[in-house]
């Protein structure tokens, strides 16, 4: 599945009644075809439905569920520049950190990744671009940035 919502979801506020609309919104949409969260999408929808006090867990919950949908390597959460900009954003720490330690291996091509090679993620580079390659049978392609 291709992932579409890389980078800013919600810019410029912290208010919890613009976060949570745009959280839920955002869920729903992410989570149209499977419903895993749906109670929690109903929970949201009351919660603005009646302006009731806040939950305490409600944005903590909304953050945790959009997080489970972020592609190997991003996260769900503040920008690291931007305390007030919301979105899926890169972890080039844990990226480089699993290249470093072995655990992520770079080749110039998918062609290049030798027969039998192990059951772990690879990242392929060319001229700048770059694409995870997840093991499956054949290799299967987890996102791109070009």
């Amino acid at each position: 599945m291709t992932f579409l919502h890389y980078g800013s979801a919600s810019h410029g506020t912290m208010r919890d009644e613009d976060l949570i609309e745009t959280f839920a919104a955002l869920l729903a949409d992410l989570d149209a075809d499977d419903g895993a969260y749906s109670s929690l999408l109903e929970e949201t929808a009351a919660w603005i439905k009646n302006d009731d006090a806040l939950s305490s867990d409600l944005i903590s919950d909304l953050f945790d569920a959009l997080d489970s949908f972020a592609p190997e390597y991003w996260y769900f959460g503040a920008h690291e520049g931007d305390g007030s900009d919301y979105g899926f954003w890169f972890c080039s720490e844990q990226f480089q950190g699993d290249i470093n330690d072995g655990n992520l291996a770079s080749f110039g091509d998918l062609a290049a990744v030798p027969p039998g090679f192990p059951d772990q993620f690879a990242i392929i580079s060319d001229h700048g671009n770059a694409t995870l390659y997840a093991p499956t049978i054949a290799y299967e392609e987890v996102w791109s940035v070009v």
